[in-house]
């Protein structure tokens, strides 16, 4: 088997949970096998001599207090890594666009996942929006009276920013709420901001279905129920994750969706189905890998690190 070399752009090592993060698990999985993992925070990303550049340190990882090891930082060109891992978690905002300008360089030489252009183009809430039957009626406006009106409609619907993470202002919209009118200029910052708003799928008080797609195919799920007296299901959130069984639909939207995600280079994807009804598409930084180890036995990362080895 080949021995590479993989490079993990992400947020500092120290700031993750090993028990729950899906960077981790990689780079567990990548150091089992055998491979040279390389940290590097966003901002050690550089153009120069006419290439990118990263400030890596090689790391060695382990499920203990001290977690991981970090030898000196280096200077690397990119194209030394047999594939570089983008897992920067949000904020989606203009320095994160700027690295995948200089990521989507870096791929001329090297492998990059996700593909950087469509990390760009493909937003997290507005991507379904591509598959109009998959998905609950919504509405993607920052005009409060249309919004107003929609709420009317549907006398329940949910409202979540379109460059927000982790159920991060996602709220449940009553029509016969006082608070209604304050909220929209609040969110829509006076009718300024688009936000995404859906129709309410009863089924939420259940919670949402995560389903992992590695090139295109499914590997490994789970549900995420809601805490007691809350809405949303993101497991940073206070969601749990349990074990579900995946349904003729589920695997529809899955079979609509894998083939564009393939051909785009998302490599690496999260799923979020509510119901009978895609919600978001997590294309950035997906989490899951060691829930859905836990409750499935379907090794994601394994799976992942396999694909670059066969590369």
């Amino acid at each position: 088997m080949q021995h590479l070399n993989l490079a993990y752009v992400m947020d500092p090592i120290h700031s993750i949970n090993i028990k729950k993060d899906s960077t981790f698990a990689l780079m567990e999985t990548a150091q089992k096998r055998g491979h040279q993992n390389y940290y590097l925070l966003p901002e050690g990303l550089i153009f120069r001599d006419q290439q990118v550049w990263g400030q890596m340190q090689a790391i060695q990882v382990t499920r203990a207090e001290v977690f991981y090891q970090l030898e000196a930082p280096q200077w690397q060109p990119l194209k030394a890594m047999d594939a570089v891992f983008m897992r920067k978690d949000p904020p989606f905002d203009m320095d994160y666009i700027f690295n995948t300008y200089l990521l989507e360089l870096a791929a001329q030489e090297t492998r990059v996942l996700n593909n950087p252009a469509s990390l760009r183009s493909v937003n997290e809430k507005l991507f379904a929006l591509h598959f109009p039957d998959l998905i609950p009626l919504t509405l993607v406006s920052s005009d409060r009276e249309v919004i107003r009106q929609f709420v009317s409609e549907q006398q329940k619907a949910v409202l979540k920013p379109i460059d927000a993470k982790g159920g991060e202002g996602v709220f449940i919209l009553k029509d016969n709420d006082s608070n209604l009118n304050a909220l929209l200029d609040l969110m829509t910052r006076d009718g300024q901001r688009k936000m995404v708003v859906q129709q309410y799928i009863p089924a939420a008080t259940e919670g949402d279905k995560r389903v992992l797609m590695i090139d295109g195919e499914v590997c490994g799920w789970f549900r995420r129920v809601p805490a007691q007296g809350e809405h949303r299901a993101n497991l940073n959130a206070g969601g749990q994750a349990v074990a579900c069984e995946l349904t003729e639909r589920d695997r529809e939207i899955c079979g609509r969706v894998g083939p564009l995600l393939k051909a785009a280079g998302l490599t690496f994807v999260g799923l979020d189905i509510i119901g009978d009804y895609l919600i978001e598409v997590n294309v950035t930084s997906p989490t899951g890998i060691q829930e859905a180890l836990k409750l499935t036995g379907v090794n994601a990362a394994e799976r992942l690190i396999e694909l670059l080895e066969q590369a």
